[in-house]
């Protein structure tokens, strides 16, 4: 568990209530007397063993007893009227250097110096007021219950702040973990996504271009004896080749290290597009606003989900309309797919590699994405990821 940083309340508090106490005791007119070096060179010595810090328990214990000390001198001999505010001081610095048990202990034992202080103030009338007669021990006692009541409720305020800072450094370190995790996943789905990639280059472009070489050899054979029908295989074969290009194209896109290769995300989301529209025939239609250029590893992200929303689109869909829009609202970025096409039942489709890597994608940054599809209904990507976790 981290040990919680100082916040600047408390040490702001800190120095108010000693500033207090000095113009306190420089209004106390006819009363700074002949005490008033011995008054400097102890609050002086106080305050800088506020600033002193030990590791050893005995050592943190000699610090409090010796700051009581110094309050103590300088109200016996340097008659200050505002010690109450010193003792709050050191309560305040016992949140700092001290366990929780210890620092109710040495509270309470400040409230008890505190009490007979200002008892032995009031029986030798060294006091800042006159009182009336007879009023003196009720005002005594009210006195100590008010300092008592408001030692206490100034530990726990002190003892919320700490809990506060320290919660705030916690989780600062939990997210730090967690961008670390993040970075993590998004490496093992470029991992998945290349080994899905050289599974497709295996079954796709491999099956692909063996059909290719059949038609081929099939032409040779028939073009002695049936010159039409050869070129009608040479056609078949020249289309073969137009999509082993196409399929060994989106290969090498897909390996890339900067997959937008130097354009903005709307001119590659273009790109794309007149890609599909080349291979399906199908134009989608695109809607991209953007108020600002998403950072670069936001990019990356919205692009190869879109890659891998049109792939899966143009091998399994068999759609005949399709629509893209990338819409940033206030801080998220919201990008909807969406087609046509025949759909697919996702209970019964949740190993497919595309899909979790999508969903890895967005949830690395701290996005999420849902996916709308039933067989015959077409299907819908909806992903939102935050701006502001980048």
């Amino acid at each position: 568990m981290p040990t919680p940083k100082i916040p600047k309340l408390i040490t702001s508090l800190e120095w108010i209530l000693i500033i207090a106490v000095v113009i306190a005791q420089l209004f106390a007119i006819g009363r700074l007397a002949e005490n008033i070096i011995f008054v400097v060179i102890g609050m002086a010595i106080f305050s800088l063993l506020g600033l002193w810090r030990s590791s050893k328990r005995i050592l943190n214990y000699l610090n409090v007893v010796t700051q009581c000390f110094i309050i103590a001198i300088l109200s016996f001999w340097g008659k200050i009227y505002s010690y109450q505010l010193l003792f709050l001081v050191v309560v305040i610095r016992n949140c700092l250097i001290l366990k929780r048990l210890e620092q109710y202990i040495f509270s309470a034992l400040i409230v008890a110096v505190v009490f007979l202080i200002q008892t032995y103030r009031f029986n030798h009338q060294e006091l800042a007021v006159q009182i009336v007669q007879g009023q003196g021990e009720v005002i005594l006692i009210m006195l100590n219950l008010l300092f008592g009541l408001l030692t206490f409720a100034l530990q726990l305020l002190i003892d919320k702040i700490l809990i506060e800072e320290q919660n705030k450094q916690e989780l600062a370190i939990a997210n730090h973990k967690l961008r670390d995790y993040a970075l993590r996943v998004e490496e093992l789905a470029i991992v998945k996504e290349r080994n899905r990639i050289a599974r497709e280059i295996h079954d796709a472009i491999g099956h692909s271009l063996t059909v290719f070489n059949l038609y081929l050899e099939a032409a040779l054979r028939l073009m002695p004896t049936d010159l039409e029908e050869s070129q009608n295989l040479i056609k078949e074969a020249k289309q073969v080749g137009t999509k082993v290009l196409a399929e060994v194209r989106q290969a090498v896109t897909s390996l890339r290290s900067d997959p937008l290769d130097g354009v903005s995300l709307t001119e590659a989301i273009n790109n794309l597009t007149n890609e599909f529209h080349r291979t399906t025939g199908v134009l989608p239609q695109t809607e991209v606003i953007l108020e600002v250029s998403p950072p670069q590893v936001l990019s990356n992200t919205i692009f190869r989900i879109v890659q891998e929303s049109l792939t899966n689109i143009c091998k399994h869909a068999e759609a005949k309309r399709v629509s893209i829009s990338l819409v940033q609202s206030a801080d998220v970025l919201n990008l909807t797919i969406a087609d046509d096409g025949k759909g697919f039942d996702i209970s019964k489709n949740t190993t497919g590699l595309g899909l979790q890597g999508m969903k890895e994608r967005a949830i690395a940054l701290s996005g999420e994405l849902e996916i709308i599809t039933a067989p015959q209904q077409g299907c819908k990507l909806q992903a939102k990821i935050p701006l502001q976790a980048l």
